[in-house]
């Protein structure tokens, strides 16, 4: 189970703006890769399986938004643009069958990626960011669009 927590959360009513700070322990991806090319300097190769673990996760969350009345004269909030940012203090990968199953290069490049995960985490950080963006969107506009925005921002 995740559990996220939230650190912060800072609303601008007149510019219609909110920022969200969150933190999650750890965040493990598991699935399938392929990969041909390249990665910071060196030629990578192959397909399987691959476990990437990010620990120690700062996100912080933006989005503007607009008000749309409904039928039942209730106010909703329209996510219109947004944002996220995130910070990791470690990330640990494992990418299985490297090079065609050749066990020596694949164990140095899989050494040699998590030797550089903080380069690694700046070149795929925002492609990373867009997808957790992208979900959080999707979640926010999920609740704002059956809850009022009267109960998710009270005025007292």
């Amino acid at each position: 189970m995740i559990y996220i927590k939230i650190i912060v959360y800072r609303v601008d009513e007149k510019k219609r703006h909110v920022e969200w700070d969150f933190e999650l322990d750890q965040c493990m991806f598991l699935g399938q890769y392929s990969v041909a090319g390249q990665v910071l300097i060196l030629p990578i190769k192959g397909d399987g399986d691959a476990n990437i673990t990010v620990n120690g996760i700062t996100f912080t969350y933006l989005y503007d938004y607009n008000l749309v009345k409904r039928a039942n004269e209730k106010d909703y909030v329209d996510i219109t643009k947004s944002e996220l940012k995130f910070n990791a203090k470690g990330m640990k990968l494992k990418l299985d069958n490297l090079f065609n199953g050749d066990k020596l290069l694949g164990d140095n490049m899989n050494l040699f990626l998590n030797e550089n995960w903080q380069d690694l985490l700046k070149e795929f950080g925002p492609a990373i960011g867009d997808a957790f963006g992208t979900i959080m969107k999707n979640t926010l506009g999920s609740v704002s669009d059956l809850v009022p925005y009267e109960f998710i921002f009270p005025t007292s």
